[in-house]
């Protein structure tokens, strides 16, 4: 493939890019507004005009043949069920709820026990938290989508990939990744408060994204070097 005909195909796929992150762009500001509107609607709203009743269950399956014991006999399976369920011996806790033990029967290979938590009651103001955390998100893809977007337009005019603003852009996609390696975490634990009632706000590490971060400076300083070998073949020409 000739080097003139490489660079069309280069800056075709550069305006390809260009149409799709702005679509995309599009898509994100109008969630943006909508969590915006939200917001507002939270605001102005009386506290207790719309609640929201949440009750959760849980079934644990213990497989005792795999968990290396033996079957679990009828008569122990009784002795079980005649457990007060309502006692606090009987409860546990997973996911900062507290699960309360409903039911205990036997299963194929070793025992089921049923379990739910206390109902949690919501107004319109528990709201806020997951706002907040979709509004969090929605900013942080529009900051990464114009990265992306500034990216394509420098490859849909560049005169070669190597150049330096291409490098450049790249760069600054790979530190514009870089909140997403903690996003999930902190978006996911701030809408979490709506149902503990405080803020948590926990930094939890997306080692995929990390992965991600480290592919596209790679990728940086590969061009970086792939401009220098261009330079140098330019020079003994």
């Amino acid at each position: 493939m000739e080097k003139g005909t490489a660079i069309k195909k280069i800056n075709q796929i550069g305006k390809v890019g260009c149409i799709i992150s702005t679509v995309a762009q599009v898509f994100a500001i109008i969630g943006l507004v909508g969590v915006l509107i939200g917001s507002v609607v939270m605001a102005v709203f009386p506290k207790e005009a719309i609640t929201v009743t949440l009750r959760g269950t849980a079934d644990v399956n213990l497989n005792l043949n795999r968990l290396g014991g033996t079957m679990i006999t009828e008569q122990q399976i009784q002795e079980l069920k005649d457990l007060n369920v309502q006692d606090e011996e009987t409860s546990f806790e997973m996911n900062d709820s507290e699960y309360l033990i409903t039911n205990i029967e036997p299963a194929p290979d070793g025992v089921k026990i049923s379990a739910e938590t206390s109902d949690v009651t919501l107004d319109l103001k528990a709201l806020t938290w997951p706002l907040i955390s979709a509004l969090l998100y929605m900013i942080m893809t529009i900051v990464t989508i114009h990265f992306i977007k500034s990216l394509c337009k420098e490859i849909k005019v560049c005169e070669s990939p190597f150049s330096e603003g291409v490098i450049t852009k790249i760069k600054r996609l790979a530190y514009s990744l870089i909140p997403w390696v903690f996003i999930s975490g902190i978006t996911d634990s701030i809408a979490g408060s709506a149902f503990t009632g405080k803020v948590n706000v926990d930094l939890n590490i997306e080692l995929g994204m990390v992965m991600v971060v480290l592919i596209v400076l790679a990728l940086a300083y590969i061009f970086r070097y792939g401009a220098v070998l261009q330079q140098e073949s330019d020079e003994t020409l």
